[in-house]
């Protein structure tokens, strides 16, 4: 099981905004076992909210810390709701290859913003959404043959459905 630790309330937003609530911001250290399983074994990037309400995201990064072995890495991080990868709803990627396997033996970093569905134009089904946590998975290839870490940052909110 992946090491994960949280911080609430990282940023706040000025009340003249109607903000005031702030970013979680969770933490999520993959293991090699963690990287290799995650064909078929996604997991999740933030706490479970509350049925009834959703996670927004704001914010995801990847770190890659070199262990020593490069991983044989295709695919991509890919981050969703959902349990399969015919029912998830991929809100951001990152790409896997060149990223997990750089051939140079230095430590790799990548960040994107959250996209939702008023960037992609795409409604995320409540069903998916709904009292579920984002998990991230590699539904496309098995990452193998590494043995760095990756250190998955995710900062978002949480809402109730009106």
């Amino acid at each position: 099981m992946p090491l994960r630790y949280q911080i609430q309330n990282v940023f706040s937003s000025p009340p003249s905004s109607g903000g005031g609530a702030g970013l979680i911001k969770l933490v999520t250290v993959l293991s090699s076992a963690d990287l290799n399983g995650l064909q078929v074994s996604f997991l999740p990037v933030t706490e479970t909210p509350p049925g009834g309400s959703r996670i927004i995201p704001a914010w995801l990064s990847a770190n890659y810390k070199f262990g020593g072995v490069d991983y044989g890495a295709t695919g991509t991080f890919t981050f969703f709701w959902g349990t399969t990868p015919g029912a998830f709803f991929a809100y951001r990627q990152i790409g896997v290859n060149g990223f997990l396997n750089p051939g140079t033996g230095i430590d790799q970093c990548a960040q994107a913003n959250a996209v939702n569905e008023a960037d992609s134009g795409t409604a995320i089904p409540r069903n998916l959404s709904d009292g579920a946590p984002v998990v991230v998975g590699n539904p496309a290839a098995i990452i193998q043959l590494g043995n760095g870490t990756v250190t998955l940052t995710a900062f978002y909110t949480i809402q109730a459905f009106a």
